[in-house]
């Protein structure tokens, strides 16, 4: 995208950025080995700079941009995906969704998969390929340490979800769920369902947009998953899925953004463990699901004025264009 930034096109064009992971960012973090602080981890500051305006998702966001880019139209505009996320309006666009989803299966568990920053379309492990492209891209030292360190724990968090897998079947949640893994976007769906085919109570199914399987699902498992912030958002208990693996990253991982807003499970069987809690009479996380649904709508939510005025500014930036008279 930076290459293609450089073109001749933006001489041409006014674009607009809005990032729809910015609330998954390593900004801030500081990289052990050279105590250099990440910036600009989600987008790189040329690209930043370049745009005609950056709408941000949160006050967070925004003042990052305000005060590391010499953009100087950037506007605080929350996001269309949290702004969906009200149950009568998407049990209304969603409807037919659902309703397939409710034929499918009957009480479903989510697990969103970020595998991709570890393995690559086909499965294999995806550190090197993606080292050679932070190389073309002249990425600063500091963030590609800590994409280098995602990675590897995305790689390694993909084998403890494995034995997740073990434990669910051989479990009692088996009678109750049907375990989902719904692969990333940019992930290959037939690797997952090779991998997974003939396991009963686990289906591979990347059918449809997030919205309605917030709205079918029981709970929600991800890691460092903007869909963790959308579930808490829309009221629905969350999971980060953080298996520890021995590296500064770990205590990263735990303190961003999508942890903020969900329980937190290090191990396979912490994992298995929070959902019978979560599924039990007697359901120790009820106050904490509820606290992180308030958190989580004020995090992304801004009042509706706010938003106006907003708008009206952005506006006044915005390209205009003489459309030709119909004949």
């Amino acid at each position: 995208m930076n290459r293609w930034f450089s073109s001749s096109y933006i001489e041409k064009s006014a674009i607009f950025l809005q990032d729809e992971e910015g609330v998954v960012t390593f900004n801030g973090i500081r990289c052990p080995k050279t105590d250099q602080q990440v910036y600009f981890s989600r987008n790189d500051k040329r690209l930043v700079e370049a745009c005609k305006g950056i709408f941000c998702w949160t006050k967070e966001e925004y003042e990052f941009y305000k005060a590391n880019s010499s953009n100087n139209y950037v506007w605080l505009t929350g996001n269309h995906r949290t702004s969906k996320l009200v149950k009568d309006d998407l049990r209304k666009s969603f409807h037919s969704e659902i309703e397939t989803l409710n034929k499918d299966y009957g009480k479903v568990i989510l697990f969103c998969s970020t595998f991709a920053q570890g393995l690559g379309s086909k499965g294999e492990f995806a550190k090197p390929k993606l080292a050679a492209e932070a190389e073309a891209e002249k990425y600063p030292a500091a963030i590609k340490w800590a994409y280098d360190e995602w990675r590897v724990h995305s790689h390694l968090a993909f084998f403890s979800f494995l034995d997740f897998v073990r434990l669910f079947i051989g479990s009692e949640l088996k009678e109750e769920f049907k375990l989902v893994f719904r692969p990333h976007p940019s992930e290959s769906s037939d690797f997952y369902r090779y991998l997974l085919q003939n396991i009963d109570f686990v289906e591979v199914d990347d059918r449809f947009s997030i919205e309605p399987w917030l709205e079918k699902s029981k709970i929600v498992i991800g890691s460092n998953c903007t869909t963790l912030v959308e579930a808490a958002v829309y009221g629905k208990p969350a999971i980060s899925f953080l298996p520890r693996i021995g590296s500064k990253i770990d205590c990263v991982l735990k303190n961003l953004v999508p942890a903020r807003f969900s329980l937190l499970a290090h191990s396979p069987d912490e994992l298995s463990n929070h959902i019978k809690q979560l599924r039990s009479n007697t359901n120790c996380f009820s106050k904490k699901i509820e606290n992180f649904h308030k958190s989580a709508k004020s995090f992304v939510g801004l009042p509706s004025d706010w938003r106006f005025i907003q708008a009206r500014e952005i506006l006044k930036y915005c390209p205009h264009t003489d459309f030709p008279r119909a004949i």
